[in-house]
């Protein structure tokens, strides 16, 4: 890909984050991240100096961790772009498929307790959950998707299926 049509995709993808905010009509952090992340890069481009991208990301790893996810989502997509650029989705979630690979290889390597302590398995599955949210975290952002709100909107729905109470047909029960 060529500079011209570089800046071309961080264009649109600025045009889209900001009518996302306005749709959205919210505060979230997330939103105003992205806009905030892709106006600096335009602005690089703008004064040819190819570090004005990278201060946002330099700013962004001083501040104090997040706290939530809707944070951590944000501070994933200024990261992500600072390092890989902007990715088609496709990317992370191949990326969510490399590590559930690695989650199932940990977990059976416990089971049959070859290569490896209990506690070493443990810790390669943690790794393994934490970095399928990073990437899944990545591709909503990319989708123009808040995480959180899909894992909420997701469980209010879930959370009302009863499956001791009706083993054959609980989310039609649930009025699915």
């Amino acid at each position: 890909m060529d500079a011209a049509e570089r800046i071309r995709e961080l264009e649109v993808a600025l045009a889209d984050a900001k009518d996302q905010a306005i749709r959205d009509r919210t505060d979230l952090f997330s939103a105003g991240e992205r806009v905030r992340i892709l106006e600096d890069a335009l602005v690089a481009r703008d004064a040819g100096d190819a570090r004005t991208a990278s201060a946002a990301f330099e700013a962004m790893i001083r501040r104090p961790p997040p706290q939530t996810t809707r944070e951590i989502q944000a501070e994933q997509y200024a990261w992500a772009i600072h390092n890989f650029g902007l990715v088609p989705p496709w990317q992370p979630l191949l990326g969510v498929l490399e590590e559930l690979g690695e989650l199932a290889h940990a977990y059976l390597k416990k089971a049959q307790g070859i290569r490896g302590t209990s506690a070493e398995h443990d810790a390669r599955q943690r790794d393994a959950v934490g970095d399928l949210a990073i990437f899944l975290f990545h591709f909503c952002a990319l989708s123009g998707w808040d995480f959180t709100e899909i894992v909420a909107e997701t469980w209010a729905v879930v959370r009302k299926r009863d499956w001791k109470k009706n083993p054959m047909n609980a989310a039609e029960v649930a009025g699915e």
